[in-house]
């Protein structure tokens, strides 16, 4: 039997507060604070996550294992995020709201960034300027996403409850970013080492 991504929301555990609680179509809202400070301390691992919650939630594919063509889309996010933005205006169409996103332009400059970061990897241009290269890659990066993380959480907010945005850091979170700081800050420290 198939099973419909849309009927079946997600269930998360907020383990601060203990509460359950569930995405309903609207996605996986999170506040820009959280997004931005978790993209940048775990060297961008976040976004993943942040996608593949979202593909669970709003790919209307029918399929038996929604969970592992979730999975599929977000580790392939540079190819599969226009058909991220794609399901943000579906959802909000479903909703009888209107979300336009330029998913042609987001999803090109999405993947030039990351084409870039791999040309000046592969290049050997020397510590300091592929660190330089992967830092003002983040940035925009983030500054891209922003777009669909916005949309959302307009889209959360029009449901009825409205989906509440995650905005509460877990323990994991934490663990996270620590260990994605110390590697950010070992790169910087390496960039100044001559070669």
């Amino acid at each position: 039997m198939e099973q419909n991504n849309n009927l079946e929301p997600d269930k998360l555990q907020n383990q601060n507060s203990g509460q359950v609680r569930v995405l309903s179509n609207a996605g996986y809202p999170v506040t820009p604070f959280k997004y931005i400070l978790m993209s940048a301390l775990t060297l961008n691992f976040y976004s993943f996550y942040w996608a593949y919650k979202n593909f669970t939630v709003l790919d209307p594919t029918p399929v038996k294992r929604p969970r592992v063509l979730a999975f599929c889309s977000a580790i392939f996010f540079n190819i599969t995020f226009y058909w991220l933005l794609k399901y943000i205006e579906e959802a909000a169409a479903r909703q009888g709201k209107e979300i336009k996103l330029n998913k042609g332009f987001l999803a090109a400059t999405y993947f030039s960034i990351h084409f870039m970061e791999i040309c000046v990897a592969r290049a050997k241009m020397g510590n300091f300027t592929t660190e330089i290269v992967n830092i003002i890659g983040l940035a925009l990066d983030i500054a891209i996403m922003m777009v669909p993380v916005s949309a959302i959480l307009r889209l959360s907010e029009s449901t009825e409850p409205p989906t509440p945005a995650d905005s509460q850091f877990s323990n994991t979170n934490y663990v996270f970013m620590v260990i994605g700081g110390i590697i950010t800050v070992l790169g910087i420290i390496g960039a100044f080492i001559p070669d």
